[in-house]
């Protein structure tokens, strides 16, 4: 007979105005909400008067705020209640006066393991049974009086009082009484206010909520790779994606009524199992695991490539631990997990770009110098171990494998040289000495091989060989492409020819055997190394002073050979996920002073420069060190005077970063020209040849060839600038002093001490030449207590290349002398 949220009743109403109702229900069989209702809403609002004090749960970061509330869970048993409200409202001029008064109960006794007690992941009762009461009465009045001004009435209200109270309690299985009081009253609008609330628990309390899962229908996996039912490379990586940061500890508030707190939960999801099987079967396959994008994607790496054509299953289950134990519900482990199977294709007969980590040269290089190698090799790095391409297929024992790195240049000259396996053919190595300046080329890997010596192999017998190659190549393979009569350009004129061009990519041209496992292209620089080249620009490089509060020094020339994008930028040699990020190649450090012989700096170490021993030391780290001893004497004074060791409660001296090693404030200019790497139209026209079988349009302007008007000059490519920004970066570090010191100074600090609290900063316990000395480092004026000295600085400019280790190295630091 009636449910909760839709009760049957009486209700008295006087001159349209709801006095008193009195509403209940009761429910006997299937389909009863296990949980007992909110209390009456007016009682809920006077409760709420005497709650006005902020929770003490602090700042909860809530991932299921905002998300509607599971509905409540059905049951078998009993469920009942009643409430009565009477509201009262009386004028006797010139007073009037309010009563509002509600009491009600609720009793239920249900079988359900669809609950759990508030706070945790406990199920109630005995075989599902529990039964909860609770009983509420709450009343408010106020009391006040009415003044006629004429223009408007006033309603002053004197005196308005609540109280409210809240009994429950539950059986069996924990059984508990849980009492909540609150009151409240005001005095004159405020003259006088004050609330009180209590609480009194025996027992184990319990307050029934819906599922003991704050989370709700969060899900916490959002995706795996590879798909299901996908075909995929052997090489592929595993990866699972979640829709929250895994591994983090999320403080969620649990609702249980509008009349209690939020429980707090502090719950952690994170991967129970991650697993790639073959045929779903068997042992998981081993591999390396690492989160990225926050702890938010889980990739998983096998250790070895996986077998061709043939059926793997991945899977992931993902919980959520509460106090260092897997979270339950409804009396099972909170758990979620995903499976996909996959296939995987044919082994594949190249090196994938998905198993480099780097090159060297890199891949479509436009200045690689071979003087700036180590022991004149290049490689190939891969991010695996013996990964399957370096092996022939079949059996090769009356035959001899090799490995070759073929060069070709732009004008068709081929150079062949070993290829040098080491860390278990995971660096591919090749010589790189007799490579010529400023050519470009496509190196090849080669897999080959050839009969032994020793053998007598008839025609036949070769014939039979060759028909069990894979794909054997009857003579050089070429890829040619052949365009002819190109247009020339004539203003509004067309001229054809019967020009032919003919584009010769190396590209797949291999010998008879042989195999191409993998080809790119680079050029190489028209200079031996970085000191070479360097030293061929205008010597010294104009040098001009740009002020604008602060001094910065800029060096620019038009440089023979402009810079590229690796060696102003990080950068991937392929682009993939995996692939190392490898720093810029190009890079400065601060250089002792002139008198230092050269040859005995250590490369890889950073010295401070005239400007930073003699301007930065003094006038900002002394600041500290004088700050420093400050905080230790007034804090020795007040732990004497106390007896007590307070220096954990004061703040301490700022820290001043950036000390060491300023190179970060010798940069490139953004103007700076680069080249971008080689593109497809330049690679084309390297291997281009030309030939004319009638008109020659080479003689006529044809594109790139026309005559700019008189007067009308191209336009200006920017030099390469070098911008010398230590005056700026000091600049900065001293205004970072300056905003520091106040807050550290003034900051109020209390600390008890046998005789009471006592509330005040450092600066209060400051002599009066110490508060000067403070008061001194904000009104200096920072521009002035930076600037540069007259004299001699330096700096060095150092090349970076790449170890097979991935690790940087250079031969040599350039440094460069200029006068302030």
């Amino acid at each position: 007979m009636g449910t909760p949220e839709n009760r049957g009743g009486l209700s008295l109403t006087i001159g349209g105005v709801s006095v008193a109702e009195i509403t209940g229900y009761m429910m006997i069989g299937h389909d009863i909400p296990v949980l007992i209702p909110e209390p009456h809403a007016d009682f809920v609002r006077i409760f709420n008067n005497g709650q006005r004090m902020a929770s003490d749960q602090g700042d909860v970061s809530s991932v299921a705020a905002g998300r509607p509330r599971p509905p409540v869970p059905l049951g078998e048993g009993v469920a009942f209640g009643i409430a009565m409200a009477l509201r009262l409202n009386a004028e006797f001029f010139p007073f009037y006066f309010s009563l509002n008064s509600v009491m009600g109960c609720d009793i239920n006794v249900t079988r359900s393991n669809e609950r759990t007690c508030a706070g945790g992941s406990r199920v109630p009762g005995i075989d599902g049974w529990y039964g909860i009461g609770q009983f509420y009465a709450g009343i408010e009045g106020s009391f006040g009086i009415y003044i006629n001004l004429f223009v408007e009435e006033l309603r002053i209200e004197i005196l308005k009082a609540s109280a409210a109270l809240l009994l429950r309690g539950g059986l069996p299985n924990p059984e508990w009484v849980s009492g909540r009081g609150s009151f409240y009253y005001n005095v004159c609008g405020g003259l006088a206010e004050g609330t009180c609330s209590f609480n009194l628990e025996a027992g184990e309390v319990c307050l029934p909520v819906t599922t003991g899962n704050p989370l709700g229908d969060y899900t916490l996996i959002q995706d795996l790779k590879p798909d299901d039912g996908s075909e995929v490379e052997v090489y592929t990586e595993a990866a699972a994606a979640f829709s929250m940061q895994m591994n983090r500890i999320y403080s969620v508030e649990e609702y249980v009524s509008a009349v209690d707190p939020p429980r707090i939960r502090n719950l952690r999801p994170y991967i129970h199992s991650f697993a790639v099987r073959l045929n779903n079967s068997g042992p998981n396959i081993a591999g390396t695991g690492s989160w990225e994008e926050g702890n938010r994607v889980y990739n998983f790496i096998p250790n070895e490539w996986l077998r061709p054509r043939s059926s793997y299953t991945v899977s992931v289950e993902a919980r959520t631990s509460e106090n260092g134990r897997d979270l339950m519900v409804r009396g099972t482990q909170f758990r979620e997990t995903r499976s996909h199977s996959f296939r995987t294709k044919a082994l594949p007969d190249r090196i994938p770009d998905q198993t480099i980590d780097f090159t060297y040269p890199y891949i479509r290089q436009q200045n690689f110098m071979k003087g700036e190698t180590s022991g004149d090799f290049g490689y190939i790095v891969l991010n695996r171990d013996n990964l399957p391409f370096f092996d022939m297929p079949g059996d090769v024992r009356d035959y001899e494998v090799y490995f070759t790195a073929l060069f070709t240049s732009q004008d068709g000259q081929k150079t062949s040289r070993p290829i040098i396996f080491e860390n278990r053919k995971r660096v591919v190595k090749f010589d790189v000495s007799h490579l010529n300046p400023d050519k470009l080329y496509a190196i090849q890997i080669i897999r080959g091989e050839r009969p032994h010596s020793a053998l007598n192999i008839n025609d036949n017998v070769m014939s039979q060989v060759n028909a069990s190659m894979a794909n054997p190549l009857a003579s050089m393979v070429t890829q040619r492409l052949t365009i002819r009569d190109l247009d020339a350009v004539l203003g509004s004129s067309t001229l054809r020819s019967n020009q032919y061009k003919r584009i010769n990519l190396p590209a797949g041209q291999v010998q008879r055997f042989e195999k191409e496992l993998y080809m790119y292209y680079f050029k190489t620089s028209r200079y031996h190394n970085f000191n070479e080249k360097w030293n061929a620009q205008r010597v010294p490089w104009p040098q001009e002073k740009i002020t604008f509060g602060v001094d910065v020094v800029r060096f620019d020339t038009d440089l023979v050979e402009n810079l590229e994008w690796t060696d102003i930028q990080e950068f991937k040699v392929v682009d993939h996920p995996r692939a190392r990020t490898l720093p810029k190649m190009i890079s400065f450090v601060a250089r002792p002073p002139i008198d230092v012989e050269f040859e005995t700096f250590i490369p890889g170490t950073l010295m401070p420069n005239t400007y930073l021993s003699t301007i930065v030391g003094p006038r900002i780290r002394g600041r500290h060190i004088q700050l420093t001893s400050i905080r230790n004497r007034v804090v020795s004074m007040i732990n004497r005077d106390h007896g007590r060791d307070y220096n954990a409660v004061f703040p301490s001296v700022p820290a001043w970063e950036g000390w060491t090693p300023y190179s970060q404030a010798i940069v490139f200019s953004s103007a700076t020209p680069f080249k971008t790497a080689l593109d497809d139209g330049t690679i084309t026209e390297a291997f281009t040849t030309y030939f004319n079988t009638g008109l020659d349009v080479s003689t006529l302007p044809g594109p790139g060839r026309l005559t700019l008007p008189v007067g009308f000059s191209g336009a200006r490519v920017p030099k390469t600038s070098i911008l010398y920004n230590l005056h700026l970066t000091a600049h900065n570090q001293f205004r970072s002093l300056q905003r520091a010191i106040p807050a550290f100074a003034h900051t109020p600090v209390t600390y008890q001490t046998p005789i009471g609290n006592f509330t005040h900063s450092l600066y209060d316990r400051m002599n009066t030449a110490e508060r000067n000395f403070v008061n001194s480092i904000p009104a200096s004026n920072a521009i002035i207590e930076t600037r540069f000295p007259k004299g001699p600085d330096y700096f060095g400019v150092q090349y970076n290349f790449p170890l097979p280790s991935g690790a940087l190295t250079h031969r040599q630091i350039i440094h460069y002398t200029f006068m302030h």
